[in-house]
């Protein structure tokens, strides 16, 4: 595949993921409930066609909707600690928050070799 087919058929399957993901995001948003949802949309990792460019790698998509608790997600949080905050913001549990740790694989097949990096920017 060349760069241009690449580029040309990645913005095709952004396009479509948008589309059904908006979809989704509006009914739930829509969806009689007592409470309105609270709605996470994050991604497993950033974008990694050029794996040298390690702050593209480290860059989670992170997106939230959380009208009951407005702010709450404001010093962008790390994947690790999403689930304490959501727990004890809207359960009342007092889990700790863990400090952020940033990891690379050196190539795709090697998802299991991590390597800890001190600073993702």
């Amino acid at each position: 595949m060349t760069n241009a087919q690449f580029v040309a058929a990645y913005a095709g399957e952004i396009t479509y993921l948008n589309s059904r993901l908006l979809r989704t995001i509006r009914a739930l948003q829509a969806a009689p409930t007592l409470r309105q949802p609270v709605i996470v949309v994050m991604s497993d990792h950033g974008y990694g066609y050029d794996q040298a460019d390690v702050q593209a790698r480290l860059s989670n998509l992170f997106a939230a909707y959380s009208p009951s608790a407005p702010g709450l997600f404001a010093d962008a949080p790390t994947p690790v600690n999403l689930m304490p905050m959501l727990l004890n913001r809207f359960l009342g549990t007092k889990f700790p928050r863990a400090r952020d740790r940033y990891f690379l694989a050196p190539a795709p097949f090697q998802l299991l070799d991590l390597t800890e990096v001190p600073d993702p920017n």
